[in-house]
This record gives structure tokens, sequence and C-alpha cells, in this order.
């Protein structure tokens, strides 16, 4: 073989052994997913990691083989190196969101809420309002009804909330104010958000949660005219069909007491 052949050649072999990108390695892992290769693309990045130090140490990499991966110690150990890794704003909110997002799955909402906070702090243009909504569904998933309750209400209030989340926002304090028994207030706020909500999904949790309220309050008229209104306005659906189960059985009043005789005692 003549010295030209030879460099040719190598220059040939250095380009296709050489490592991708991260960018590279991300966007084959992503062609193979979306082609049904989702067990593939998740070797190939595995590969790719355990034999290169550098794509190792790569948030966006790490972050794409933790999306892929489903056994948990693996995903932890994944996302604890992403975070570590991460440099830039928006790698360190998303390692932080889907951090988050294992901790919430896990049961453990007040730690899920703290990675949804560093995920804000890190990047608030990251997916706007995304970190503060879950963040706020954390304290209410952990019963900390006051600390949810102003966390919807600001994200509610604030002018830079995306349009798109506001109304779960809005939903959110009512259902804050339900947990912490307010119940009017929270009914009066259902209400508005099924009246008001662009968002279908929203107007029918709201109009689900409308009625719960109303019915902890003895409210049978306005419990019947919400469920109706969801059964018009929802045909087919689960909510629906809850809806016209309780509309088949009586509505008792919380606040009537136990009506039946009192047993007496044997002698």
């Amino acid at each position: 073989m003549t010295l030209g052949l030879c460099a040719v050649f190598a220059a040939f072999a250095v380009q296709v052994f050489a490592s991708p990108s991260p960018r590279e390695a991300v966007a084959r892992a992503r062609a193979l997913e979306e082609s049904g290769r989702s067990r593939e693309a998740r070797i190939y990045l595995e590969e790719l990691t355990a034999s290169d130090d550098d794509l190792a140490g790569e948030a966006s990499v790490l972050l794409e083989l933790a999306r892929l991966t489903a056994n948990i110690d693996t995903l932890t150990a994944l996302l604890d190196a992403a975070v570590e890794a991460a440099r830039r704003p928006e790698e360190i909110a998303a390692a932080h969101m889907m951090r988050g997002d294992l901790l919430y799955a896990r049961g453990r909402y007040t730690a899920a809420g703290d990675e949804y906070a560093r995920a804000d702090r890190a990047a608030p243009a990251f997916q706007p309002g995304i970190a503060s909504l879950r963040r706020a569904e954390s304290l209410l998933a952990a019963r900390d009804g006051s600390a949810a309750l102003d966390a919807f209400g600001t994200l509610a209030r604030a002018s830079g909330t995306p349009e798109e989340i506001r109304p779960w926002a809005e939903l959110g304090v009512a259902r804050a104010l339900q947990e912490l028994g307010r119940l009017d207030e929270a009914a009066r706020s259902f209400e508005k958000v099924a009246s008001d909500a662009p968002d279908h999904d929203a107007r029918l949790l709201a109009l689900s949660g409308a009625a719960a309220a109303r019915d902890d309050l003895g409210d049978h008229a306005a419990v019947v005219e919400l469920l109706s209104s969801l059964i018009d306005q929802y045909p087919g659906t689960f909510h629906a069909a809850v809806a016209l189960e309780r509309l088949s059985q009586p509505l008792q009043d919380p606040s009537a007491g136990d009506t039946t005789a009192p047993q007496t005692e044997s002698p």
C-alpha cells in the first residue's frame, strides 16, 4: 500500500471510528427511538458513555440516556451525574426537573418540590411556568395546603405566567382551598375556572371539584346542577360516568347527622 493510500485510509478510519459529538449522539439515539427501537437507542448511549469519558461527562447525553432508562437505581445515578455535569442553565434546569419527576413518582413530594424550585431558579425561561406549577403540585401532594395556596396563587397572578399554565394554577388555588377546608371559597374558585378557563381539561376538573365542594357544603341543588352540566358538556368521559353514578344515589346533607333510631341497650 502506498504512503498516499495509507494516509487516505487513516483519515477515513478516524472519520468512521471517532466518537460522535454530544449533539450527534443524542440525535442518533432519538432517531432510533422514533423508529421504534428504544432499546437500541438506550444500548447505543450506554455503550458510548462506557467507552468515551468525554461523552460520559456530557449532561445532554446523560439526560437523554436517563430519559430512556427504566431502572430506578440507574436512573437516579444518571440524574445525579447530569446535575453535576450540567453547565448551561437549560441543562441544569432539565436535570432538576427530571429528578423532581422521579422523586414525585416515588412519593417524596417535599424533596420533589425542592428540585422543581432549583430548576426554576436555574433557568426561569426554560419551559416557563412548568417548574413552578409542579412545585405547587408537590406541596399540595405533601398536604401543605397553605404553602400550596401561596405557590398556586403567585403563579396564577404573575403577569409572566404563560396563558396555557394560568388555568391550571387557578385550579390549583381551588384545590388548595379545598385541602384547607375553606369549602365555600374553593367552590367559588372551581366555578370561576369552570366558567372562564379556555382549557377543556381544566374546565372538566373544575366542574368536578366544584361539585365535590358543594356536596361537602350540603348544597344539593348546586351539586345536581354542576354534575348535570358536566355530563352534558363532557359525555363519555370518566368524570361523566362518575357524575351519573353520583346522581343515581341519594344526596345526604352532611349536617343532618344520623337519622336512624337509637339502639336500646339490653337489660
